[in-house]
């Protein structure tokens, strides 16, 4: 028997197979291949060049679905204001969503990663992914991702701008699709199964997670601020049944994953709505203790029944340019402890672009944090 024939035969096989797994695909983009809203559909034309579809809402490919690799999307330059991107993993209501700000060119927020929750945007939780980039002025301007498990590399105009240790939907499998808000113009969408995973870095244990970031909340139903013509805050608090659930390692508690508003999907157009988050702590004595503690949008901040804080952190409160993102130090509160037990109340008012809450106390000395 030729051995050697059978090993380059082999070897033949393998390499072919090797090559297929990442061979890049360009995908349709013509209209019987999306699905999209009956009241505005797109348009699948030949412009500037390409031929391409013109969407200003949310469009999905019929009958894909993505879990690794690369996708790549070529998107005409625009510098009115206007968003264009990808939604990819999207299952029921959670989801993955990374685009340009096209009027935003060389500015710190002009690409950002968001996941949906909910299918509502979540931007303001997670600034940190969020990255400058340039822009071109006229033709096309290429979005590449290339994912991996959790992680994921965005590529604007073939210059590697973010890596996403962690994609937060939880999703790793879904659909595929654009996001477009204000009118964009995408062509020349490809997939490229199979990833090279020397690209990412590798995995090492988790950083040890600081004990005095609060890791837990209660939190209770979602409620619209009209049913406080009824009822009071604590009357609530009273009568709500609680959940508890985990924070990130970084203490946020993104509330949108957990909690789904009445009235969503509108930006802000829609309704505020409120939850409320219930921390218990134990204090060994009468003590002062400091916390700082961040929220989206709006906090209402009881201790033992008694209001010590409100705030509004809503996008653009402050002024046009204000976005609303979470920080650690931007508010620091002075508890007066009681010996005993001790009941937190935040009551946390959403609108959109991020439904969260974060805090962490200055230290833990002489309390405990009751699950």
């Amino acid at each position: 028997m030729n051995y050697t024939f059978i090993f380059y035969l082999f070897l033949l096989c393998f390499t072919h197979q090797g090559i297929s797994q990442h061979k890049k695909t360009f995908l349709p983009l013509t209209q019987d291949a999306w699905e999209f809203p009956k009241n505005n559909p797109p348009k699948f034309e030949f412009y500037n060049g390409k031929q391409a579809m013109f969407l200003n809402s949310k469009a999905f490919l019929k009958d894909f679905e993505f879990k690794n690799g690369t996708i790549e999307v070529a998107i005409a330059a625009n510098k009115k204001r206007s968003f264009a991107g990808f939604i990819f993993r999207k299952n029921k209501r959670h989801g993955e969503e990374v685009y340009l700000r096209m009027h935003k060119s060389r500015m710190p927020d002009g690409l950002q990663y968001t996941p949906i929750f909910n299918n509502e945007s979540n931007w303001q939780l997670y600034h940190q992914l969020q990255q400058t980039t340039v822009l071109k002025d006229t033709e096309w301007n290429t979005l590449k991702i290339v994912v991996y498990e959790q992680q994921a590399i965005v590529f604007v105009n073939e210059t590697k701008l973010l890596d996403i240790a962690e994609l937060r939907s939880g999703n790793l499998i879904g659909r595929l699709g654009f996001f477009a808000l204000f009118g964009n113009w995408f062509a020349d969408l490809t997939y490229t199964p199979g990833v090279d995973t020397s690209l990412f870095p590798v995995q090492t244990k988790k950083s040890v997670i600081d004990k005095s970031l609060i890791q837990s909340w209660q939190l209770s139903k979602v409620y619209p601020t009209t049913i406080l013509q009824q009822q009071s805050l604590l009357q609530l608090a009273n009568e709500s049944s609680f959940t508890s659930f985990k924070t990130e390692t970084n203490g946020l508690l993104p509330i949108s994953k957990y909690r789904s508003k009445i009235s969503s999907g509108a930006f802000e157009r829609n309704k505020e709505e409120f939850v409320i988050a219930k921390l218990i702590i134990h204090s060994d004595k009468k003590q002062i203790k400091k916390i700082n503690i961040d929220f989206s949008d709006k906090l209402h901040f009881y201790l033992n029944k008694e209001l010590l804080f409100e705030g509004d952190n809503s996008f653009r409160s402050k002024g046009p340019q204000y976005m609303g993102h979470l920080g650690l130090k931007n508010n620091t509160l002075i508890l007066n402890l009681e010996k005993g037990s001790n009941e937190i109340l935040c009551v946390v008012t959403e609108k959109a672009n991020g439904w969260g809450l974060l805090a962490k106390f200055d230290n833990l000395d002489f309390i405990q944090l009751m699950p």
